[in-house]
């Protein structure tokens, strides 16, 4: 399964844990094209330069729900805007540092949101986005 992922963005304002993130994927066996970025609004351009170039578009998001400027909330808004081809290739999983059970429910409720995990990424929890999108697969 970690084949079915090509391209894979982290999106976080910790470099800490975009290296946690990293880590974590490559030892699940993710041989993935990893990108990282610390701003939204930087992966928000990247977005729309390659919304024509499918091949390119990141198959799995790992968004920080909480940064500066613009956060997960915001950047999922920007997200439904975007190109529908966009939304058919990309998963997002909304990262966050520690959710209320309502507002995990909630998230989980958004129709872009492909899963709600808590910091910092663990083998238990990598298994479970795969299996979250094979189940949407």
């Amino acid at each position: 399964m970690p084949d079915r992922f090509k391209h894979i963005w982290s999106i976080d304002d910790s470099e800490m844990d975009m290296l946690v993130a990293t880590r974590m994927l490559r030892l699940a066996g993710f041989k993935s094209d990893l990108t990282s970025f610390y701003y939204a609004s930087h992966a928000l351009k990247s977005l729309e330069e390659y919304q024509n170039l499918p091949e390119n578009l990141p198959d799995l998001i790992l968004l920080d729900r909480s940064m500066p400027a613009i956060d997960g909330m915001q950047f999922i808004a920007e997200y439904e805007a975007m190109a529908n081809e966009l939304q058919k290739k990309s998963a997002i999983v909304l990262i966050s540092a520690g959710t209320s059970y309502e507002d995990q429910s909630k998230l989980n409720a958004n129709p872009y949101v492909l899963k709600v995990v808590d910091k910092p990424l663990s083998m238990d929890t990598i298994a479970s986005i795969v299996a979250a999108v094979e189940e949407t697969a």
